[in-house]
């Protein structure tokens, strides 16, 4: 019945959006709706995953029991979640972790660039030594072959 209800007021939104019965009803069935759930944040969703795991936790392990007693605490619950604003402190968490997660990014990356300047700077002032050592000279006497069978003479 609600949900033939609802088809009919859609209806009458698509096929008479100018008038203002169309147009209350657009404000109270789709803009409503989509401002509120343009304020949720990632701290309402990851606060509403963990309340659904810990309460269909408490029901698989405790039964009938615990569905009574989370029918009982839920406006208990809903009253502290709106007092504190759990998920602003949710959503503080989250953020942390991410700008603690880039700074260490951002460290690991300085110093990957700075060793691998560094292991260049090495390469450059070793190409640079080697090519400045002078050439061995050779003797007076040394022709510059070696041949076994002159040294044996």
């Amino acid at each position: 019945m609600i949900v033939m209800t609802f088809m009919a007021l859609w209806l009458m939104i698509i096929v008479a959006p100018d008038t203002p019965l169309g147009r209350l009803l657009r404000s109270c069935i789709v803009d409503r709706p989509a401002s509120w759930l343009g304020h949720v944040t990632p701290g309402h969703i990851i606060l509403a995953v963990l309340i659904l795991s810990l309460g269909a936790a408490a029901v698989w392990a405790g039964g009938a029991d615990a569905a009574r007693m989370l029918g009982m605490a839920t406006p208990e619950m809903i009253g502290w979640i709106a007092m504190f604003d759990v998920a602003t402190y949710i959503d503080v968490v989250v953020a942390l972790a991410l700008v603690r997660s880039k700074f260490r990014l951002r460290m690991i990356a300085a110093r990957f660039v700075s060793l691998l300047s560094a292991k260049s700077r090495n390469r450059r002032r070793v190409a640079r030594i080697r090519r400045t050592r002078p050439t061995p000279r050779k003797a007076a006497n040394d022709d510059g072959e070696s041949h076994p069978a002159r040294i044996a003479a």
